[in-house]
C-alpha cells in the first residue's frame, strides 16, 4: 500500500522540518531518521510511524510563516 506518493509526502515533511529545526535538535535528528527509513526499498511502517507522529506534532506548533519560508527555500534549491 506504500507508494511513491506516500514516500514523497513524508520526505517533504522531513525536509521542511530539517530546514526549520536547529541542527542537532531532537526534530532535526528525527527528520534525518525518517529520511533514512524512506531510503529503503520497503520502509518499515513500524519505524516510520513514530517518526512521522513526532514530526507532525512539532510542525503543528510552528508558525505558518516559518513553514512557508522553509518550503520556499527548498523549492528554490530544486527549481
Amino acid at each position: 500500500w506504500f507508494n511513491d506518493g506516500h514516500r514523497s509526502d513524508l520526505l517533504a515533511i522531513a525536509l521542511v522540518s530539517q530546514t526549520i529545526a536547529p541542527q542537532g535538535s531532537f526534530i532535526y535528528v528525527v527528520a534525518g531518521e525518517l529520511i533514512d527509513c524512506l531510503g529503503s526499498d520497503t520502509p518499515d511502517i513500524e519505524q516510520v510511524r513514530p517518526l512521522v507522529l513526532d514530526i507532525s506534532a512539532w510542525l503543528q506548533v510552528q508558525p505558518n510563516g516559518r513553514v512557508d519560508a522553509a518550503i520556499e527555500k527548498l523549492m528554490k534549491k530544486t527549481g
